[in-house]
């Protein structure tokens, strides 16, 4: 049972063709390779049903207390998502391989290198993102996360120029004050 219907979807519709896409693209890669690799592992028929969410149905209801337990806690439980060898899936394959699709790989294999990672961590955008967050965290009462601040930047219902001026004073490129 779950009231997640993407992931039952991934799990029993799209599997294969992120498998020959190599996952790329796709939310939580790793959970779903982990995962799939699981269910070939058993020998027994495993089923999944989509359950309306919130509508007082014991074995979900438990779910979500446990999920949001997990969500308060400081430190993260540590989960084995090692696949086993005979069933790990090396990448793409190159039926399933479009330019876009090639483009995307090769980014988030640039993006995922620490020297990337490092020219995006300015100690100016840091402070200004905190800054940021406190301010809305003092007017809404609610903290957002720097996945969810960066990605409110580039909210449609902002015109083109508001977000790259909001972009760029985020990373210190206009002077205000």
């Amino acid at each position: 049972l779950s009231d997640s219907k993407t992931s039952i979807e991934g799990l029993t519709k799209h599997h294969q063709k992120w498998e020959d896409q190599g996952f790329i693209g796709v939310a939580n890669p790793r959970e779903y390779k982990a995962t799939i690799s699981a269910l070939r592992e058993r020998n027994a028929r495993t089923s999944f049903k989509w359950v309306k969410g919130h509508a007082g149905i014991e074995g979900n209801e438990h779910a979500d207390e446990l999920a949001k337990t997990g969500c308060q806690k400081d430190d993260v439980d540590a989960v084995d998502l090692e696949i086993p060898p005979t069933l790990k899936v090396p990448g793409a394959k190159l039926k399933g391989m479009t330019q876009v699709l090639a483009y995307k790989a090769i980014r988030n294999h640039k993006m995922a290198k620490p020297k990337y990672q490092m020219a995006l961590d300015r100690r100016a955008t840091r402070t200004n993102v905190g800054r940021a967050k406190y301010m809305i965290n003092e007017t809404q009462g609610i903290e957002p996360s720097d996945r969810l601040f960066w990605k409110s930047l580039r909210h449609k219902d902002f015109s083109r120029k508001y977000r790259y001026f909001i972009w760029m004073t985020a990373h210190n490129g206009y002077k205000t004050g």
